[in-house]
């Protein structure tokens, strides 16, 4: 991002920050479910300004495949072992 905008790099960060931090909990909010994991699919105009044009609900982690496996088993047995309830809608 510095390399690629450095004029206004800092502003393109703390946007994309920003927009990671709304767009999990607005996606949530009108899918009725919460998410696992999220993929946001943005672009950059040259000006800086962000435009999300895809918001995906199973990103694509075919490399990470086993990992994401083993972390969703940890999590969910800590959950279970932590007797912590998930609000579902």
């Amino acid at each position: 991002l510095k390399a690629n905008r450095p004029d206004n790099w800092q502003q393109i960060l703390r946007d994309l920050k920003s927009m990671a931090k709304a767009v999990p909990s607005w996606f949530e909010s009108k899918r009725g479910v919460e998410m696992m994991t999220l993929g946001i699919d943005t672009a950059i105009t040259d000006e800086g300004d962000l435009h999300i044009f895809e918001i995906n609900s199973l990103p694509f982690t075919d490399f990470n495949l086993g990992q994401v496996a083993i972390r969703r088993v940890a999590y969910y047995r800590w959950l279970a072992d932590n007797r912590v309830r998930t609000h579902r809608k």
